[in-house]
């Protein structure tokens, strides 16, 4: 992964690696993630290197656990499923600096983009509550002319002729 630390948890009392295999149940108990869930990013190649014990049960290492973290934090910085591996280390090939570095300038500009969205409609309700503060006021309800101007502004979709996008 491409974020590197030590999951001093998972080191047995010798200060090795605990190479002890976890049960779905036990991986899906540690990391408060629903077995369904832990499966789901298993046939999505998301979660990788699960053994499988000759009765076919799923078998997972300490390893599964940190992925499996690591998946559910990308997903809370809002990170859709299929843009996930990108971040991840591949088994094989490592970790590709600019295929991270790609993914999360393309996340930062989905949010500028957000933001600005945001501070616009912020903009536009703050001035709509003046103008019918002001209105109410003065006792006064909007004229027929401010309401079509309100519709014009605030109630077409974006681009659409008369709208301040």
């Amino acid at each position: 992964m491409p974020f590197s630390f030590v999951d001093k948890s998972s080191a047995a009392p010798s200060g090795k690696a605990d190479t002890r295999l976890m049960r779905i149940g036990e991986l899906a108990a540690h990391s408060q993630t629903p077995a369904s869930t832990i499966r789901y990013y298993e046939q999505q190649g998301l979660l990788t290197g699960v053994q499988r014990t000759a009765g076919g049960s799923r078998r997972y290492d300490a390893s599964a656990l940190l992925r499996l973290q690591m998946i559910r934090s990308l997903q809370n910085m809002g990170f859709a499923l299929g843009d996930i591996p990108a971040l991840l280390r591949d088994e094989q090939q490592g970790v590709d600096h600019e295929r991270v570095m790609t993914t999360l300038n393309g996340r930062l500009e989905d949010i500028d983009t957000l933001l600005a969205s945001l501070q616009q409609q912020r903009n536009q309700l703050h001035a709509l509550r003046c103008l019918l503060k002001s209105s109410w006021d003065k006792g006064q309800c909007l004229s027929d002319e401010q309401i079509l101007t309100l519709r014009d502004q605030y109630l077409q979709p974006p681009g659409m002729p008369g709208n301040q996008d």
